[in-house]
């Protein structure tokens, strides 16, 4: 008896520790499994996932982890990527990779937003875009993509 009262408090500890591992600092190793909300390739104004935009914005609402990429080409040919991460109603992650631009800082930057909304650029196009807000972690506050 027990014997299986230490088996069932091993499985119980360990059960425990798969569902999430988190390092010193509180930063989450595992993550939870996040919504594939899909892909993108933009240029000039085309290529635009409406169906990936749409699942993010309906999960950044409901505080669903979810995942988006859009790389978007410069006038060079150059792509820009932006991997966007919604891991609570109040957080979105961004990270900017402009390693690939010949023109651009070569880096990738990470940003730890607040908000997650559709905007309408004011052009001929009434263009329309997603824009993080409130962000820290890079040079802007705000990343429209």
């Amino acid at each position: 008896m027990r014997r299986w009262m230490g088996v069932l408090a091993l499985a119980f500890l360990l059960g425990g520790c798969a569902a999430g591992k988190t390092t010193e600092q509180g930063k989450l190793i595992d993550p939870p499994p996040a919504v594939a909300c899909g892909t993108e390739e933009r240029r000039h104004m085309t290529g635009i996932n409406e169906d990936a935009r749409k699942c993010m914005l309906t999960n950044f609402a409901s505080g669903t982890p979810a995942q988006f990429v859009t790389s978007i080409l410069t006038e060079e040919g150059d792509p820009i990527f932006y991997t966007v991460r919604v891991m609570a109603k109040d957080r979105v992650e961004v990270d900017v990779d402009t390693t690939k631009d010949k023109f651009g800082e070569q880096k990738v930057t990470h940003y730890v937003c607040k908000t997650l909304a559709n905007r309408i650029l004011p052009n001929e196009r009434h263009y329309q875009v997603l824009e993080a807000t409130g962000c820290k972690g890079g040079p802007n506050a705000e990343i429209t993509f």
